[in-house]
């Protein structure tokens, strides 16, 4: 199974007054942009028949997880889940891709076009596609 989510967190914006150490230039304030320490997303995945958790990941320091406003998580148990978001101060959209032929008792009603493939790669959280590099083959001629 895999999560993809993208959030949208909100900003806070504060200024902030130091003393310069270069001579004459006295006291100066900064206007800081960052994300707001409230704004956090998370995402549970759990058994739902003994509650075990499988996954627990998702956006903010708040919650001890990073910020990277992309990524996909990837579940590789099986297994009747439970599947929570949870969020405070942010905007988030998430959607969820299981392979559907053995997950589920009626198959005809999933759209078999897209996949996991067609996730929108996040070169902070994923590797890049990989490209083969070419090896010379030398050819031999008897002169």
């Amino acid at each position: 199974m895999f999560i993809n989510y993208t959030v949208k967190p909100s900003n806070v914006t504060y200024y902030q007054s130091f003393t310069s150490k270069i001579t004459g230039e006295g006291d100066k304030v900064v206007k800081i942009d960052k994300y707001s320490p409230n704004s956090w997303f998370e995402v549970t995945v759990r058994s739902k028949s003994t509650g075990e958790i499988y996954l627990q990941d998702g956006f903010g320091m708040a919650k001890g997880y990073n910020e990277y406003l992309n990524r996909t998580l990837k579940v590789l148990k099986r297994d009747d889940m439970q599947i929570e978001f949870k969020r405070n101060n942010i905007t988030a959209t998430a959607s969820v891709w299981v392979k559907p032929e053995g997950n589920f008792n009626d198959t005809t009603q999933f759209n078999m076009t897209t996949d996991c493939a067609s996730f929108a790669a996040n070169p902070r959280d994923l590797l890049g596609p990989l490209t083969a590099t070419a090896t010379p083959t030398p050819t031999w001629t008897r002169v």
